[in-house]
């Protein structure tokens, strides 16, 4: 099944206990989200449904439950959401969001090394072409 549509913010939190476990049942997931979540067992199990139908999860049933695992990777999921948000709110062109990023936070010293050095290496990687 095609991923046509992204993840909302709480299939989101609840792929992210899917992809640390592997292999799961609703119960497992309700249980690692209470602390933090008031979620009911039917709210996880809807999203794990959803999350199913959208294609982002595979599930095998095991008696009267469902063993969801990821159909997709955690970095293939993020790099879709990025693309897709880069897409809509800059028009597809990776400039502008870096400038953004550059004049609108704060960067702590080792995240302006980091752009440093991805943008050595890009330029590195251009005039090998």
């Amino acid at each position: 099944m095609a991923r046509e549509k992204e993840l909302s913010t709480a299939e989101l939190e609840v792929m992210r206990v899917v992809w640390e476990k592997g292999k799961t049942t609703v119960k497992e997931v309700h249980e690692a989200l209470s602390p933090e979540k008031s979620w009911t067992y039917t709210t996880v199990m809807t999203l794990l449904v959803r999350m199913y139908n959208k294609g982002y999860l595979k599930r095998k049933k095991i008696g009267m439950a469902y063993l969801y695992e990821p159909r997709v990777s955690e970095k293939e999921t993020f790099g879709k959401m990025v693309s897709g948000f880069i897409d809509r709110v800059f028009n597809g062109a990776l400039g502008p969001l870096v400038n953004y990023i550059a004049e609108s936070k704060e960067l702590k010293p080792e995240e302006i090394r980091t752009l440093r050095k991805l943008a050595k290496s890009l330029e590195k990687g251009r005039g090998k072409k």
